[in-house]
């Protein structure tokens, strides 16, 4: 067998902590998303651009990679002669998109050696060594070129921009000229989190693939096939949290999720940190090898906000009251989309949100 770049990852070796998409070997829910691309696919009559929307941590860049290694797949199969020309077409079904993690496809995609593949992703600043905030034309740019390319063993070249979401105007553009004229046996793969915030005409020129929230029952076998070692207790405990995002759940398991979640109910509920407490939250919040967490706690506290506006606007709670928590929300908001370009650290950041998350929790005790 040829050599391959990277490592192996076999199931048993994979790092809890690793939830890249790439990487992932199976898939669990999206049964009806899968066939609908399969049957395209088998009808001979694919469409060159899928859209892939629903909310964050569904696994919908699982299954862009799983759809992905199923073409490359096929093409290696046509290139070694497993298929002849007058063999009858095969079915398809889900089970057609597992793969052993030793597969060749495998490890060329995990390791970033498939050179049929390329994903359009945020690129990082040369000035400031930091990912930039959006996708940019010269990102988009590139597969200008990779498509341009003729692919090896004439199978399909693949491009996968995850998220979509992020790409600015100069860069919708730019893929929109693509998608009006695509090239041979090209597949592209766009993931978005809010379909609405991508233009019209590229969602026009898209074949759209339903993915909606997992059961909970879905939830708790990605975290036991995810994370074998987890009580049941525990599993239950994150499935029922996770809102039908498995990602979700998996990262408040993997980043004391339960501890800022206690932070974040006692800044609302008239318990805040003192001052020493807030500093050496924020500190450690903030330092770079806790960027996950970091994360994670601006996800949790957004969560919870959402859910307070929407029970504060069931109850018919004053116009004042919701612009509170709406405030809040937008700044919450701001501070995960914009980040360092809001010119504060992440530890002043998190310090005026904690003092502000105590400010509304004190306006909610006197508003009971």
């Amino acid at each position: 067998m040829a050599s391959h770049p990277g490592k192996v990852f076999f199931m048993s070796e994979l790092d809890a902590k690793d939830l890249n998409p790439k990487t992932t070997p199976f898939l669990v829910g999206h049964e009806k998303a899968a066939n609908i691309f399969l049957q395209s696919y088998q009808s001979g009559r694919l469409h060159h651009a899928w859209l892939l929307a629903g909310q964050r941590g569904i696994g919908k860049a699982t299954l862009a990679y799983h759809l992905a290694r199923f073409l490359l797949k096929q093409g290696d199969q046509q290139a070694g002669g497993l298929l002849g020309a007058d063999e009858a077409p095969r079915e398809f079904d889900i089970s057609s998109l597992e793969m052993a993690t030793d597969a060749p496809v495998f490890i060329r995609v995990a390791s970033g050696g498939e050179g049929n593949l390329k994903v359009i992703e945020r690129g990082f600043n040369e000035k400031t060594k930091k990912r930039r905030s959006e996708i940019v034309v010269d990102d988009v740019r590139a597969l200008h070129d990779f498509f341009e390319m003729t692919a090896s063993h004439d199978g399909w070249r693949i491009a996968i921009v995850d998220p979509a979401d992020e790409m600015n105007r100069n860069a919708a553009n730019a893929l929109l000229k693509m998608l009006e004229e695509p090239p041979r046996k090209s597949i592209l793969f766009l993931i978005t989190h809010a379909k609405g915030s991508l233009v019209p005409t590229i969602r026009s020129r898209c074949q759209q693939l339903p993915m909606n929230p997992l059961s909970e029952i879905e939830v708790k076998k990605v975290l036991q096939k995810r994370m074998p070692d987890l009580s049941d207790g525990d599993v239950d405990k994150y499935a029922g949290h996770s809102g039908g995002s498995p990602g979700y759940a998996l990262r408040l398991s993997l980043y004391d999720g339960e501890g800022l979640n206690l932070v974040i109910q006692s800044q609302f509920g008239g318990q805040a940190l003192r001052t020493k407490q807030a500093h050496d939250f924020a500190g450690a919040l903030a330092l770079a090898n806790n960027e996950k967490k970091y994360f994670l706690f601006l996800d949790i506290l957004t969560s919870e906000i959402a859910g307070k506006i929407k029970a504060l606007a069931a109850a018919g709670a004053s116009k004042s009251r919701l612009d509170c928590w709406l405030t809040l929300w937008e700044k919450v908001d701001r501070i995960r989309t914009e980040g360092e370009g809001i010119n504060l650290g992440r530890k002043a950041m998190l310090l005026v949100l904690l003092s502000e998350m105590a400010a509304v929790g004190r306006q909610e005790i006197k508003a009971a």
